[in-house]
């Protein structure tokens, strides 16, 4: 609603579960959040830099795992299949998800003609409590032979976030930096 723009970057390392996330709002924060080396951590112009909880390491790891979807079994210790509903005109499938790792569940809906899902709701652990969020996936496009999604709309306390998504790329080559913990984090592990 403010028309606040600015960009995000995520790195996932699959193979190593390593990922890191940076978003900058031009003038407003810088926000770096990820997992080096089985380490959890996050900084940003708010909260400065802290390790991430075990709930917020699970979640952020969750969001990292390609793999996830592909057996559920492994990935949720609980599935419930709560029959059919509308959603713009769409008919979806409504399942919900609760992870192996003791997460909050995770209600999803999936476009019963193609099986792509188109929303989500779950809770978001964060420093300031539990916050329910909505995401939507508007758009899908194919890379390299990969569905992924273009275009989300997540909702979370009275905030939209529209997220465009420019280029997304399969396989990148990585190197350490790409992960590296940022100074201010290490400060914190070397005062443990």
């Amino acid at each position: 609603a403010m028309g606040v723009s600015g960009t995000v970057e995520t790195k996932i390392d699959a193979e190593s579960g390593q990922i890191t996330s940076i978003t900058e709002i031009p003038g407003m924060t810088r926000a770096a959040q990820g997992i080096t080396g089985g380490v959890a951590w996050s900084n940003d112009t708010m909260q400065g830099p802290r390790l991430l909880s075990d709930e917020e390491r699970a979640q952020l790891a969750r969001q990292g795992d390609f793999y996830a979807e592909l057996d559920f079994t492994e990935t949720y210790s609980e599935r419930e299949y709560l029959g059919e509903e509308e959603l713009d005109g769409v008919r979806c499938h409504v399942v919900m998800l609760t992870p192996a790792d003791g997460g909050s569940p995770i209600k999803r809906w999936y476009n019963a003609e193609t099986g792509l899902q188109m929303q989500q709701e779950f809770t978001i652990a964060s420093p300031m409590g539990e916050v329910t969020a909505t995401s939507r996936t508007e758009d899908w496009l194919e890379v390299d032979g990969v569905k992924m999604p273009a275009r989300t709309v997540n909702s979370f306390s009275g905030i939209e976030q529209v997220m465009n998504f420019e280029s997304l790329e399969i396989n990148p080559e990585f190197d350490d930096e790409d992960f590296a913990i940022p100074a201010a984090v290490q400060e914190l592990l070397d005062n443990e």
